[in-house]
């Protein structure tokens, strides 16, 4: 120990001394300190105690001294332990070193009990490892595609083997633990089923259906005859002859379950010996066609006890009593038993007879009109199959004419443009009845029928500002119009100009185009009255005597027009054009007047007297 005094650290080279002090760090009496020297390739040095980085510096590499007494200075104490490192620690490294050795953590081991077999369908399973330090343990997995972990519980995941691993890391008071790896396998589940036994049959019985066992995978079971004299219809055995019948249940595996193969034998015997043996005659069936009536079947025995039938195929035939039902094309093979009477016949063996079932034919009734105009409302088209419930597909050859579409069970021919379309009835068949000729239908689409909406146009007078006309299509077309008189009305576009007094016919068309037919044009009456005048007219109304003299006449009329005058005494006021002639004196009249023309109706006169003395 240093007794209190500073902490000398001496570095020494062939010159001499080189010393680094610690002068402000002192030991603790009694109590065990860890001191650290790192030195460098390059020369730096680096001292520590108790994981404290107390000085440094730079010195060549001669060589250097660590003991208790270095140039006089002693050291009071011991030195257990000395380590020496072919690299130069770093500071958190020398920081674990003085941890585990100054304060050592606790060990800890971890218990984890082996994992069973599992399979897919197990759902969580709980790992259940425990650390003896109590705390929590973490696990991890070799292969994520296999198992997964959540919350310390494995979910498999699929098939295969891997690994898990538990670990627990340790804290401040323990060690890390050693992991412990326990192997894991994940298999598909195994389904279980038990058939019911099959009792000893006797040959010549009637077919039989098998009880198909409850799977609690949820996955179907399926009969198949693995040996011996029977075979199978759907899940009806038939017998064949006497022996050993073995038929096995096979369920089909999944992702989740391996398949499976359970099998159940029983015997066919021939009937007692002390009974008598009968033979079922059979005569051959004659073909059918889909949609016949249901016939009888005809087999005999001479012990004259009944005969019950069988159908190999439903979906070609049924039995109903003796009577044979037909319910599809195809082919069934009737097979005739008489199963004995226990008494006196043994079951006969039985007889088969093959049934053909031919497909139906269908033909198709087609009605369409003949023509249809564009715009017009949708026609109802009519196709159906002699076969009933057959739906019949229709085609149109050019949907830019028209185009079929549906209206609940209605099919409409739908417009689009103008031309000749073929439409075709189709019924593709089905397995009992075969395809039906096709229907095709010519249906000539002519351009729609437009109007014309043009509303009547009163009377106007002669003057008055352009009319705007307007019109519509039920087309939606443009409208057009003329005029039956340019000199009472002028049209440019829709703007019709007013030219004189009179009447015009004023006719609005439109033409059409390739899908609308051109519209009957409407025709409306356009009056244009005369329009009314007035005359501006004054004269002096005394005037002085000159013989001979003239007094200009200035009457303007509103229309432009000429005004005319008369005088009330002609020995005082004579007309000459449009001027006065003085010729005695007294009083008269002077009266203007405009009578009118084409487009303009007759001015009031107006008089002025004139006193000429």
């Amino acid at each position: 120990m240093s007794n209190g005094n500073p902490f000398i650290y001496t570095y020494v080279d062939n010159d001499g001394g080189y010393v680094f002090s610690a002068s402000n760090y002192r030991l603790t009496n009694q109590v065990w300190s860890h001191v650290v020297l790192t030195s460098e390739t390059n020369g730096s040095r680096n001292f520590y105690v108790n994981k404290e980085h107390l000085a440094s510096g730079f010195c060549p590499s001669y060589g250097q001294e660590f003991g208790l007494s270095v140039f006089g200075n002693s050291f009071v104490g011991a030195l257990t332990k000395i380590r020496l490192y072919n690299k130069c620690l770093s500071s958190n490294e020398i920081a674990q070193i003085f941890d585990e050795e100054i304060s050592p953590k606790n060990p800890q081991s971890i218990t984890f009990p082996s994992i069973p077999s599992l399979t897919l369908t197990n759902g969580a399973y709980t790992l259940g490892a425990t650390a003896s330090s109590g705390l929590p343990v973490t696990y991890s997995i070799g292969d994520a595609t296999v198992a997964g972990i959540t919350n310390g519980s494995l979910i498999p995941l699929g098939v295969g083997t891997t690994t898990v691993v538990a670990s627990q890391a340790g804290d401040t008071n323990w060690m890390p633990a050693t992991p412990v790896t326990n192997p894991l396998i994940v298999s598909l589940a195994q389904q279980s089923f038990t058939p019911d036994p099959v009792v000893t049959r006797t040959y010549g019985s009637l077919p039989f259906c098998l009880t198909i066992p409850t799977n609690a995978s949820g996955i179907a079971v399926t009969p198949r005859v693995v040996s011996g004299p029977a075979t199978l219809s759907g899940t009806n055995l038939i017998l064949t002859g006497t022996g050993t019948v073995t038929v096995a249940y096979d369920a089909p595996g999944n992702s989740l379950y391996a398949s499976n193969s359970v099998t159940n034998t029983f015997t066919v015997t021939n009937g007692p010996t002390n009974l008598k043996a009968q033979t079922i005659t059979f005569k051959p069936l004659a073909a059918k066609t889909y949609g016949s009536a249901p016939f009888p079947l005809t087999a005999s025995v001479k012990s004259g006890l009944p005969i019950t039938y069988w159908s190999s195929n439903t979906n070609v035939a049924v039995i109903s009593g003796t009577n044979a039902v037909i319910t599809g094309a195809g082919q069934a093979v009737i097979t005739a038993y008489q199963p004995g009477d226990g008494a006196t016949y043994n079951p006969a063996p039985p007889a088969s007879a093959s049934l053909i079932v031919n497909q139906a034919a269908q033909k198709i009734t087609f009605k369409a009109p003949k023509t249809l105009a564009y715009g017009a409302a949708p026609a109802l088209l009519n196709a159906s199959s002699s076969v009933a419930n057959l739906p019949v597909t229709i085609t149109s050859s050019d949907v830019n004419v028209a185009r079929i579409t549906n209206s609940g069970t209605n099919v409409l021919l739908v417009p689009t443009g103008t031309g000749t379309i073929t439409l075709t009835a189709n019924q593709s068949g089905n397995a009992n009845v075969t395809a039906a000729t096709s229907v095709s239908l010519p249906v000539v689409i002519t351009p729609g029928t437009q109007t014309i909406t043009f509303s009547a146009l009163g009377t106007n007078i002669y003057g008055a500002s352009p009319i705007t006309l307007s019109a519509t299509s039920s087309a939606g077309l443009p409208v057009t119009f003329t005029s039956s008189a340019g000199n009472v009305a002028s049209i440019s576009g829709t703007t019709l100009t007013i030219a004189g007094a009179g009447s015009a016919k004023i006719t609005a068309s439109q033409s059409g185009n390739s899908l609308w037919a051109a519209a009957k044009p409407i025709i409306q009456t356009l009056v244009i009255a005369k329009a009314p005048q007035s005359i501006s007219f004054s004269i002096p109304s005394s005037i002085s005597f000159t013989n001979g003299g003239l007094i200009p006449l200035t009457g303007t009329a509103s229309s432009g027009l000429p005004v005319s005058y008369k005088s009330g005494n002609a020995k005082v006021l004579t007309i000459a054009g449009t001027n006065c002639l003085i010729t005695g004196k007294g009083t008269t009249t002077v009266v203007a007047a405009q009578a009118g023309g084409t487009n303009y109706l007759a001015a009031p006169s107006v008089t002025n007297t004139v006193n000429v003395q």
